[in-house]
């Protein structure tokens, strides 16, 4: 073997620390120089200055050239180190069979050393906070009224503010403020169904976060990774940013951060099939949600356990959670909360074998989904009614 000083090999390999810090200084110079497009293969060929398929072998850990892999380090500003590298005597050496690292950031794994990091956020973005200024009363206007319009479910519109609020959060190079409407646009991108950006901005606004260490921040985004992981079906990964959320929010006292993570963790169970330890979240999380902000709440966990409630046969007990759950949402007029009661009521139906109400019910539903643009809701009406034959 050779020793530390002697020439190596032609190819190396990134370790999968090594890739998720590359994937991270991607995502930071992409958004500083994009704004909320999505970081495509060819983007990052780009920025490495590499052929696509080059690209895709350096970020799956494949073999690439070793000269062509310190350039590439090169052109992000990334510094070359035999750490970044496979060892050939370690057991990091790929083999036959072995899942290839995945190319989206997982922030909780990272090993690189944060010093590290934050040079190369620093180097990349060039992130200083300029004195206060009349552009941050700017900013804040536009974040409050994108909130306020998320919060009334005028979810077009609520885009629009939040993508103006992130390019001049962008232009004054702000990180607190660019990872707020991150959070922001992400929030909205999940509630109108585009799940896998809503994904990719989270990521963003957690790579701004875990660079300048900003604890407080990354509980709530790793609560809102969750529930967008989930819906993907990827319930290992949700189920470690419920717990990492929930773990941040018990250190911070944030009760309600708390609340809203033990409900994470009840839907995971619950998809899971895990009955007994979803309702064991369900009401933990209640036990700990503050009484100003109990009622939606609650009136959300009712629609959470009447799924628990039909999937064990206890079909009228769940009818009448959701018919509780349905009133409460009815009485704040807010359409997507209408909808997503009405389309559990016709899950309840289904599983009861009762197609005609099932029917009744997804009838609502779209009519919900549509006053909300909630496009992911509308393609679930649509598969629910193809399954009972509409």
């Amino acid at each position: 073997m050779a020793n530390p000083g002697s020439t190596r090999s032609r190819t190396e390999r990134l370790r999968p620390e090594a890739i998720s810090r590359v994937e991270s200084v991607l995502t930071a110079k992409w958004t500083q120089q994009m704004g909320t497009r999505r970081l495509t293969q060819a983007g990052r060929a780009d920025l490495l200055r590499l052929s696509i398929p080059t690209t895709d072998k350096l970020m799956k850990g494949e073999p690439v050239d070793r000269n062509v892999l310190k350039d590439a380090m090169r052109q992000i500003g990334v510094e070359w180190s035999e750490d970044l590298i496979v060892q050939e005597n370690t057991s990091q050496i790929p083999t036959n069979g072995m899942e290839a690292p995945r190319r989206s950031v997982r922030i909780w794994r990272l090993a690189i050393p944060l010093a590290a990091f934050v040079a190369a956020i620093w180097a990349v973005l060039g992130l200083r906070q300029e004195p206060s200024k009349q552009w941050m009363a700017d900013f804040d206007r536009l974040f409050v009224q994108s909130e306020r319009e998320y919060n009334l479910a005028q979810y077009p519109q609520a885009r629009l503010t939040a993508n103006r609020a992130l390019e001049m959060a962008n232009k004054h190079r702000s990180p607190e403020k660019t990872a707020n409407a991150l959070f922001m646009a992400g929030k909205i991108e999940s509630a109108v169904g585009s799940v896998e950006r809503a994904r990719e901005l989270f990521h963003q606004a957690l790579t701004v976060r875990e660079a300048f260490k900003d604890d407080l921040a990354r509980s709530p985004i790793l609560e809102r990774l969750g529930d967008v992981e989930m819906r993907l079906g990827n319930f290992p990964d949700a189920q470690r940013a419920f717990e990492r959320a929930a773990e941040g929010f018990r250190r911070e006292g944030h009760l309600m951060g708390v609340a809203e993570a033990e409900r994470g963790l009840g839907s995971v169970a619950f998809h899971q099939g895990s009955y007994g330890l979803a309702v064991s979240h369900y009401e933990s999380s209640l036990a700990v949600v503050p009484a100003d902000q109990r009622a939606d709440f609650e009136a959300d966990i009712q629609g959470l356990r009447a799924l628990v409630y039909s999937a064990q046969s206890k079909h009228d007990l769940a009818r009448k959670e959701l018919r509780a759950s349905l009133l409460h949402w009815e009485s704040k007029k807010h359409p997507r909360w209408i909808a997503s009661t009405e389309l559990k009521l016709a899950r309840v139906e289904i599983q009861a074998s009762n197609p005609k109400e099932a029917k009744h019910h997804l009838q609502r539903a779209r009519s919900g989904y549509q006053a909300a643009s909630d496009s992911s809701g509308l393609l679930t009406v649509a598969e629910l009614e193809a399954q009972i034959g509409t």
